[in-house]
Formats: C-alpha cells, sequence, structure tokens
C-alpha cells in the first residue's frame, strides 16, 4: 500500500505515530524483553525516541518530494 498525505492537515502521519507507539511494547515483550519492569520515565522515554524518529522520518519525506 502507498499513502500519500495530501494536505499540510492530513492525519496519515499522525496515525502511523500512534501505531508504532502502540505496538512497540507487544513487539518488546515478543523479543523477550521483560517491559513490566519499565516505569513511568522509561516508557515516557519510548514514545519521546518514537515520536522523535517519526518527526525527523516525516519531515524529510514532505519535503523531499518522495
Amino acid at each position: 500500500a502507498h499513502f500519500v498525505a495530501t494536505a499540510p492537515d492530513d492525519i496519515t502521519g499522525v496515525l502511523v505515530l500512534v501505531a508504532a507507539i502502540v505496538l512497540q511494547f507487544p513487539i518488546y515483550q515478543l523479543c523477550g524483553i521483560d517491559t513490566s519492569d519499565f516505569g513511568t520515565k522509561d516508557q515516557l522515554y519510548v514514545g519521546f525516541m518514537t515520536f522523535t524518529l517519526w518527526f525527523v522520518t516525516w519531515g524529510i519525506l514532505m519535503t523531499a518530494g518522495v
């Protein structure tokens, strides 16, 4: 599937971000990482790093004419 953001107010990118954050912890558990020991600070860190990667990647995709 090919997703294209058609306007600045298109929410496709935000949906990708939310999906990445929501699916991340179950994937960690499948990989054998014990996420039950994660505190609030750890979860915020993971969410922030996911947001940062998404923000940079989405910004590049929006300006590169891809």
